[in-house]
Parts: C-alpha cells; structure tokens; sequence
C-alpha cells in the first residue's frame, strides 16, 4: 500500500486507520517548514522536530509533540533467504 494523505483530527484519524484492514495502520502529523533531524552522534535517539502526532497501529504514541509512552509496534516478519 503506498502513502496516503488524510486529513482531521487525531481521534479521526485513528479511526480511519482503524478501518484499513490487513495493512500496517501507521500516520504521521508534521509540520513540513517545521520538521528537521535533531539526533546527533552524540545524542542520537531524538525525536524529530516538527512531529506534531504519530499513530502507529491505531494507537497514538506522538500527542502535540509528547510522547505517551505507548508501544504499540511489533516485530517486522523476516523473510529469509
């Protein structure tokens, strides 16, 4: 499946990810003026600037730039050789 753009509310687009069956239900709200890489090598486990929500499998783990502390991803199925 290829990107989407989807517009609302976080709480509407959780329900619209909720409707796509069979799929891996992710979206990202960023502000595209706003959004750069803030990790360093010496502090490389930051967030990105400018996210302003992240959904992934439904579930908001990113609200206004906050994390909430949600694990809500699983392990990506390896396909061996």
């Amino acid at each position: 499946m290829s990107a989407r753009v989807l517009k609302g509310t976080k709480h509407e687009l959780a329900a619209a990810l909720a409707r796509i069956s069979g799929a891996v239900r992710e979206a990202i709200v960023f502000d595209p003026k706003g959004y750069r890489d803030t990790a360093t090598y010496e502090k490389p486990h930051q967030y990105a600037a400018g996210v302003k929500h992240a959904l992934v499998n439904g579930k908001v783990v990113i609200d206004g730039a906050e994390s909430q502390e949600v694990l809500a991803g699983g392990p990506l199925p390896h396909r061996g050789e």
